[in-house]
């Protein structure tokens, strides 16, 4: 039997009289057990450059790597329509190889109603809260692509106020509270992020609940000693950009006085990385600095161990300062995202990716209780809008009270379900991306990469899990 964990959900599935003890189900989880069987409406297969065959299964991050031999025996089993383990005479083994992996699956279960379920489940979850807080519009910064005006506007202590009041009412029963530091330039504010810190972990360690933080930075100012600040705050995920080496990136992410920023942030990160649990360098690529990815690589080569990777195509919006940025179109993009992952990946980086747990939704923003508070005190359910108070979803009154806004934005997103749209249904990279990103599809993008999962999928399956060799014995094991 094998054991599936799925967000909060367990799975066992087992075909009956499968010769392997059944463990107890804990209340809430599913077990299936079964007879008959059918193949996941979610296999993949593909060919690798070595000659074996790669079996993959979004729905339960399974990656197999067969040779010819036992490939030709999956594929005879996953044709047919249904599947009785019991009474089959040869290749019994095998087959239960595939119902652990879940390439085969019980014949009334239905994948398609169980992501529902499950997107619902954490789209209502009520245990974790999450507030990414916008100390401040301002930044130091004035990238060429960015899509925010950077105004001089901190926030005011009556909005942190009204946050602090809202967490409180909001503590008991919580399970976990995770908050997320954004900007503008959050570094611009150390003593807030400290202050204001060191009231929410203590509401959280009176309330018995777990304490999470993050914070997105331009790492400008992420000296050793901000660093070690952020360590005391709890903060254990930290993203930075670096978009080339410095002749590279200084174009693009310069000081507003036009000073050059990559050899400070670049100091910065080495100094402080090791600090993190994680820590993630993000890339933003286009047509301007493609070419450059690989020399940054060669420069990051020393923190190698003590960064993760994150490659992401920058994109251009109408209200962007600068919405004519040479970006890629989707199909330009991909390829070269997959030649920097083979580079990447065989220098020993880690890169995320975010393909080895099942997607309940694609990002919080969609969850219930998960949303950013700006300056203003307006609450936005994606950071990508803050500051755009005709966008906002609602606010935080005086007295710490969510109002949501009566319209076509707030309605959007709290009925949004990718199992409405027929595209995403009949789409196998659905369990990766539950339906990709909303703000993504709307008329204000200019390039749109909603459906970018979908492509290239069981290479990158392959970088971002290990691989499951339980099928890789030879074909002859399985008689």
């Amino acid at each position: 039997m094998e054991v599936f964990l799925i967000n909060t959900i367990t799975i066992y599935i087992t075909p009956k009289g499968y010769q392997k003890q059944r463990a107890e189900s804990e209340k809430g989880d599913f077990v299936l057990e079964s007879d008959i069987f059918k193949p996941s409406r979610y296999n993949l297969i593909d060919e690798d450059e070595s000659g074996y065959y790669l079996l993959a299964n979004t729905f339960s991050r399974a990656l197999i790597r067969v040779n010819t031999a036992t490939f030709k025996k999956v594929k005879e089993i996953l044709d047919e329509p249904t599947i009785d383990i019991n009474s089959m005479n040869k290749n019994k083994i095998l087959a239960q190889s595939l119902v652990e992996n879940r390439f085969l699956i019980p014949g009334d279960f239905d994948e398609l109603e169980f992501l529902g379920n499950l997107y619902e489940k954490s789209r209502k979850w009520e245990k974790d809260l999450g507030v990414a807080i916008v100390l401040t519009l301002n930044c130091n910064f004035d990238c060429v692509y960015c899509y925010q005006d950077h105004l001089a506007l901190d926030m005011p202590k009556k909005v942190e106020d009204s946050i602090l009041k809202y967490v409180k009412r909001n503590l008991p029963g919580l399970e976990k509270l995770a908050i997320s530091w954004f900007g503008g330039e959050p570094t611009l504010r150390m003593e807030r992020i400290k202050n204001l810190s060191a009231i929410l972990m203590n509401s959280c360690e009176n309330n018995g609940c777990t304490y999470q933080s993050a914070i997105t930075t331009n790492g400008f100012l992420l000296t050793g000693a901000n660093a070690e600040i952020l360590k005391t705050c709890c903060i254990e995920n930290v993203q930075v950009t670096l978009d080339g080496p410095a002749a590279i990136h200084d174009q693009r992410r310069f000081l507003k006085s036009g000073k050059g920023t990559f050899d400070t942030i670049l100091d910065n990160v080495m100094t402080s990385a090791h600090l993190f649990e994680k820590f993630t360098l993000r890339i933003n690529i286009d047509r301007f600095n493609a070419n450059s990815i690989i020399q940054l690589l060669e420069i990051l080569e020393p923190i190698k161990n003590e960064v993760r990777l994150a490659f992401r195509p920058t994109q251009s919006y109408e209200f962007s300062k600068n919405s004519v940025h040479p970006t890629f179109s989707q199909s330009e993009y991909l390829p070269i995202e997959d030649r920097l992952i083979d580079e990447a990946s065989q220098r020993g980086f880690r890169i995320l990716i975010g393909y080895t747990g099942l997607s309940s939704t694609f990002c919080s923003a969609y969850r219930q209780n998960v949303f950013t508070v700006d300056p203003y005190g307006d609450v936005h359910r994606c950071p990508n809008v803050i500051g755009r108070r005709k966008d906002r979803y609602g606010f935080l009154n005086r007295e710490g009270v969510l109002i949501r806004n009566d319209n076509s934005i707030q309605r959007e997103w709290d009925t949004y379900t990718p199992l409405d749209t027929t595209e995403c249904r009949v789409c196998i990279a659905l369990p990766l991306c539950m339906g990709g990103c909303l703000w993504n599809s709307q008329s204000s993008k200019v390039n749109s990469y909603k459906c970018f999962p979908k492509y290239g999928i069981i290479k990158r399956m392959r970088v971002d899990c290990s691989l499951n060799t339980n099928l890789s014995t030879g074909g002859d094991n399985y008689e």
